[in-house]
């Protein structure tokens, strides 16, 4: 949740989609929480290339953030997901991944970065709020007397803080638009605006009533 509460938010001119996942178009965020070592070994050392020079793939890195980044990869040395898998590998397990590299494990580690899609219908007819309401019900109803009950506990609240980051964000997104309008002159943009905003203030906390179509050409 905090980090929907203070990354960048925008709305492009003209657009009527909001979110978005990095401070600017076609620019993507790092997840330091997943994992460093990369960051370090291929964005600060170029290792085995500086982004801007990999045979395929390659992106730029603006050499601005580079203090940054070298403050972000240290606070989460040894505590990132990662690490805290490794911890729990037996020997055997961790030579088979870093020693000899007879498998590689480490896209499970960061499973999460990209790598999950939720039933986006069970969603827009259900709507966060509904996540919410049972998560509650069911923390309210735990048997601290079974053994998976702390994992129970774990899952609904880690599910009740995710679904509220969601909502949160978005009413970020309302309050951004609300003072666009304030000072927008243009009528057909107040209207889109405006529209957008009484969108905003009910999904995705609640179900959607209608679906925008948008055609990118």
């Amino acid at each position: 949740m905090l980090l929907y509460s203070h990354m960048s938010i925008y709305l492009l001119p003209e657009s009527l989609l909001v979110g978005n996942q990095a401070s600017k178009p076609r620019w993507a965020p790092l997840f330091p929480e997943f994992d460093v070592v990369w960051m370090q070994e291929e964005l600060l050392n170029g290792n085995p290339f500086f982004p801007i020079d990999r045979p395929a793939d390659r992106y730029s890195f603006d050499p601005a953030h580079r203090d940054k980044l070298r403050e972000s990869i240290e606070f989460w040395k040894g505590q990132t997901h990662t690490d805290r898998l490794y911890r729990q590998l037996p020997a055997t397990a961790l030579a088979v991944h870093k020693d000899i590299k007879a498998a590689d494990i480490g896209a499970y580690f960061q499973g999460g970065d990209g790598h999950y899609s939720p039933d986006h219908r069970w969603l827009f007819t259900h709507g966060l709020q509904y996540v919410i309401d049972k998560c509650d019900r069911e923390l309210a109803e735990i048997d601290w007397g079974q053994p998976d009950s702390i994992q129970r506990k774990d899952f609904y609240e880690a599910a009740r803080i995710s679904a509220g980051a969601v909502i949160e964000f978005a009413a970020r997104y309302v309050t951004l638009m609300e003072e666009m309008l304030q000072n927008e002159k243009d009528s057909l943009r107040c209207e889109e605006l405006s529209e957008m905003i009484r969108i905003c203030k009910k999904v995705p906390r609640y179900p959607a009533e209608s679906m925008r179509l948008i055609f990118l050409w």
